[in-house]
């Protein structure tokens, strides 16, 4: 298969990512062993960074001492080399965890980006939170539009001008927010680049939007509203328009406060000290959002792929995936992408349509800020739980994509009217999310998770942290009774994974009435070969086959063959009454022949329904191959045997 233009600029900016790091200085970062430390390890320390005349500087730490950001440190050095040798120093004398070079893991411990996403301290505390602080990391803000300048935070422990930090955060007068790039309280875009800081303004105004949500809901609680912390993280002199100060936003923004951190941007590579942030998000109880990625494919993003952050794909106005956004097993929710109205930064009363996954990310964060809003008492991975819970399956209409979508398209509405009801839960529809069953005293419950599509298998975790009393059982089995497992609660395995696509689970009686979270997510299966696979014989005189996907679009990565053959002595023709496919690059070859060795006879692509072929013997090889990117309907062809 050829390789477009597009392909290759989508391969640059996977490579490249969204940072740019500086080439004549580099940034050595490393995760101290405070173990090695505390056993006089730190004059060890001394010593090689002596040896070198390299100084450590703590790197953007936070106050407490267990915060597991404070265990980094940074340095300056002039050349990779140098900076590699003290890096492999350090490590080998047990005096560091890992170390990076310009946001690399080079050596070191290094935790799978892909672990489970769920909490195992799932609880649920009263909190008296009336401003749900939504924190935007972005280019930059339009205050002044009409769509955000009425829900702007103020940080009212600091005194506008007096350049004093009040406060005592490092920041002097963040009044409305902090740019982390230029080290100041402007967060407007510079008027001389509208056209490269536009992007923040426009997240902002999706996010302020869910307050007309939140002013209908909570008549009774008028200050319960959405308000947006702006994190401008792209300096004004900056060459382009990458965001490589963005995690330096995120940091700004936990330190703030904020409920809920929106992060409608990604790219790079894997980095501990990245992960180490964001789970210190997480522990401080704030819901990071942030995008799937717009590169056509399942391809992992970050931050979205860190098991700490909630990642979101974007989706058409019905529900279908929208063509541009990433999919995969790390997706947690998605949400509309396409042609949402948005502010524009060209005026305060100008707006502008926008689509892709930055704004599939704006409007969860807005839907976890609408339901923060009304359950102040809720923590992040329990917004989580009820965003995934109460989210509406895309399986049936995106079968393609079935269970590479998250847990669905959040409803809040859904989720509040559940929670006001009391109403528990009993199917559990979606490709992944929580179950929050109960024990009781008199009677069993059951639950099942039936996602539709079909599925390697289904992985259950345990969530809650409770003791529980020894009576408290689970039953775990496939609809079939082919499988089942039973365990008590206090000894249920890290995972337990069922080979089926539906999954019944029992809680027994039990001497307590005790909630027991469980977190689900499905095994999913190569989509390249949900709907052909391989070889297949046809040796009838004549017969009708096809892509196999039905009212369904193809697959990406497909490779499938259909050999016809029949009686010696005759010769087929072949004719294709339905064909879509995407020109140019999805195509249908016909060989003269059992094999690709043989003479092609035609080669077809695009919209247009092919002209009628036949083979000059008794066997013809029809070879169907497609890309990753664009899926189309399909085709369907016709055969029959030719007497001589």
């Amino acid at each position: 298969m050829p390789i477009s233009k597009r392909h290759i600029i989508l391969l640059i900016l996977i490579l490249k990512g969204f940072y740019c790091h500086a080439t004549e200085v580099q940034y050595l970062k490393v995760k101290i062993c405070q173990a090695s430390l505390l056993t006089g390890g730190s004059n060890e320390f001394e010593k090689i960074c002596k040896q070198y005349h390299v100084e450590f500087k703590t790197c953007h730490s936070f106050p407490e001492k267990n915060s597991e950001i404070n265990k980094w440190l940074i340095a300056e050095i002039g050349h990779a080399d140098i900076a590699t040798r003290i890096g492999k120093d350090l490590y080998s004398n047990k005096l560091i965890e890992c170390a990076e070079l310009n946001g690399n893991n080079f050596l070191g411990a290094i935790r799978k980006p892909n672990a489970r996403k769920s909490n195992k301290n799932l609880s649920f505390k009263a909190g008296n939170r009336k401003v749900i602080k939504v924190a935007v990391v972005d280019d930059g803000f339009r205050l002044t539009h009409d769509a955000i300048k009425s829900f702007i935070y103020t940080n009212e422990k600091e005194i506008k001008g007096n350049k004093i930090d009040d406060d005592g955060n490092g920041y002097v007068d963040d009044i409305h927010g902090w740019d982390v790039s230029d080290h100041d309280n402007n967060v407007y875009p510079p008027l001389s680049r509208l056209k490269d800081f536009y992007h923040g303004t426009h997240i902002a105004s999706i996010i302020t939007s869910f307050n007309s949500l939140t002013d209908s809901a909570i008549q009774s609680k008028p200050q319960c509203r959405i308000e947006i912390l702006p994190v401008k993280c792209l300096s004004d002199e900056a060459s382009g328009t990458y965001l490589k100060d963005c995690y330096k936003g995120v940091e700004y923004a936990i330190k703030a406060g904020a409920d809920i951190i929106n992060c409608s941007w990604g790219g790079g590579t894997f980095s501990q000290y990245e992960q180490d942030l964001m789970d210190e998000a997480q522990k401080r109880g704030i819901l990071i959002v942030a995008s799937a990625g717009n590169f056509y494919s399942e391809l992992s993003q970050f931050p979205a792929s860190y098991p700490s952050v909630v990642s979101v794909a974007a989706l058409s106005r019905d529900n279908i995936k929208l063509p541009v956004s990433n999919y995969g097993s790390t997706v947690d929710l998605a949400d509309i992408g396409e042609n949402e109205l948005a502010a524009s930064v060209y005026g305060d009363d100008k707006d502008t349509v926008i689509s892709g996954t930055s704004v599939s990310v704006a409007r969860v964060s807005g839907k976890a800020a609408f339901l923060l809003a009304c359950y102040p008492y809720l923590r992040n991975q329990e917004l989580l739980m009820y965003l995934q819970m109460h989210a509406t399956p895309l399986e049936g209409i995106n079968k393609t994509y079935a269970g590479k979508l998250g847990a669905g398209k959040a409803d809040v509405i859904q989720a509040i009217q559940r929670i006001c009801s009391k109403e528990e839960k009993k199917l559990f529809s979606n490709a992944k999310g929580y179950i929050n069953g109960r024990y009781n005293k008199k009677n069993s419950g059951f639950y099942e998770i039936k996602p539709e599509g079909k599925y390697k298998g289904i992985v259950v975790k345990r969530v809650s942290s409770h003791i529980y009393n020894k009576s408290c059982e689970i039953i775990i089995s496939d609809t079939s009774n082919r499988y089942t497992k039973k365990f008590n609660v206090n000894d249920f395995p890290d995972s337990v994974f069922i080979p089926a696509s539906a999954v019944r689970l029992e809680y027994p009686t039990a001497k307590e009435n005790k909630e027991l979270v469980l977190y689900y997510s499905v095994v999913t299966v190569d989509s390249s070969k949900l709907y052909c696979t391989s070889e297949r014989i046809l040796n009838f005189p004549s017969g009708i086959f096809s892509d196999g996907s039905g009212d369904q679009n193809y697959c990406g990565g497909q490779d499938c063959k259909w050999l016809i053959s029949v009686k010696e002595g005759s010769r087929i023709r072949i004719a294709f009454p339905e064909f879509n496919t995407e020109a140019h690059t999805d195509k249908v070859y016909i060989f003269d022949g059992d094999g690709t060795q043989a003479r092609i006879i035609g080669i077809f692509s695009g919209l247009l329904v092919p002209p009628e072929v036949a083979s000059s013997g008794n066997k013809m090889l029809v070879w169907f191959v497609t890309d990753n990117i664009n899926h189309f309907a399909g085709w369907k062809a016709k055969y029959e045997t030719v007497e001589p």
